[in-house]
């Protein structure tokens, strides 16, 4: 009888102490994540409290879910294969001026990002025309995102470069009442712009995801009206 309680106990014993040394690798991949994380996240803080920005029009879309690479640049390549996405997107259809113009806001978006394993992480490109009015704006950009396997998900630390031709045609603008400023913008004008983001993006898969990221940090404002 004794043979037996100190058998189940000491098989108890080692199963208690089996599972201690199995936890072990989980927790301390664990508390590397979470450390990672903290600073990431404060290394992300920092860097907006010494950037100035200002308010400006960012395309709306409604289908975030297939369109993460558009406000994240880190999840550049995060998926095990090459992605190509497409969202076509028509506010106010039918919509015109009294002139018959079409006003209503339009945007068209391509994007496609794929990881790349010999640079460690992946890379994304983004090509989006927006067009509200007579105002018109055709976006380019291009990015990477540096991958790091933390915890039981991945981690994608990613950059994005944008270049942005904003195009207006000030001859169709009729203003209910005169404007001396319009009055001087007779005709159509464009003008080349740059812009970055950065961004932040954790995976477990099939489990949850989430992500932090600023948008237009170079707050460029193209050309003062009033200078013309």
């Amino acid at each position: 009888m004794f043979s037996i309680v100190e058998i189940k106990l000491s098989l108890e014993a080692y199963i208690l102490q089996k599972s201690a040394t199995l936890a072990q690798p989980k927790l301390e991949g664990h508390r590397i994540f979470m450390k990672s994380l903290r600073n990431a996240i404060l290394f992300s803080f920092c860097l907006l409290l010494f950037i100035t920005t200002k308010a400006q029009q960012e395309p709306q879309f409604t289908l975030n879910m297939f369109n993460i690479l558009t406000y994240n640049p880190g999840f550049a390549g995060m998926n095990n294969g090459i992605c190509i996405s497409g969202i076509i997107r028509q506010q106010w259809a039918g919509f015109k001026d009294a002139d018959g113009n079409k006003v209503g806001p339009e945007t068209f978006l391509l994007n496609v990002h794929s990881p790349i394993r010999v640079i460690h992480g992946g890379i994304g490109g983004i090509i989006m025309q927006d067009e509200i009015g007579f105002t018109r704006s055709i976006n380019l950009k291009v990015g990477y995102s540096y991958h790091a396997n933390i915890g039981t998900g991945k981690l994608g630390i990613g950059a994005m470069v944008g270049f942005y031709n904003r195009y207006t045609d000030f001859a169709k603008l009729k203003p209910a009442e005169p404007d001396p400023l319009l009055d001087q913008l007779q005709g159509e004008e464009a003008e080349m712009l740059i812009d970055f983001s950065f961004g932040l993006f954790y995976n477990v898969p099939n489990e949850y995801y989430m992500g932090l990221s600023v948008q237009q940090l170079a707050a460029t404002n193209g050309k003062e009206l009033a200078s013309h």
